[in-house]
Parts: structure tokens; sequence; C-alpha cells
């Protein structure tokens, strides 16, 4: 096969595949939590959990938070020494 419509092929299904899903998972959650409750604009994403998960949710975002700095700092750093090197 073609390398062209194989990357094309890829996209499309990538475009009809993924982007409903994303835009439904991301969009209409929040959407229907602030029609339920107009109160809850200020932080929809935390007020999307039960109350009893929400600290252990806080938790878990702090950890990911942190895993995803130290990526970033292990990346910069390899290339840096890559380019001094």
């Amino acid at each position: 096969m073609n390398k062209k419509i194989a990357l094309f092929l890829l996209v499309l299904f990538s475009l009809f595949a993924y982007a409903p899903v994303l835009r439904n998972g991301f969009v209409w959650d929040d959407q229907a939590l602030i029609l339920r409750d107009p109160s809850s604009v200020e932080s929809p994403f935390y007020l999307l959990f039960p109350h009893w998960s929400r600290l252990p949710m806080v938790f878990l975002a702090t950890f990911a938070t942190v895993i995803a700095s130290q990526a970033v700092i292990s990346g910069a750093f390899s290339v840096t020494f890559t380019a001094a090197t």
C-alpha cells in the first residue's frame, strides 16, 4: 500500500473514531454537570466525582503532576546533555 494512502486512512480513521469520543468525554460531561447544577461552574472537574472520592482524586492528580514534571525534567536534561556532548 502506498504510504500516502496509508497516512490518509490513518488520519481519516482518527478523525472519525477518536474525535467524537474526545468530544463526548470532555465536553458533554461538563455541560451536563453545569446544566444540572449551575453553581458548579467554579470547579466542574472535581465536582464530577462523588464527595467521598474527591480527596483521593486530588492526591491522584497531584501524583500524576509530579510524575509528569519529573519526565519533563529528565527529558530536558537528556536533550541538554546530548547537545553538550
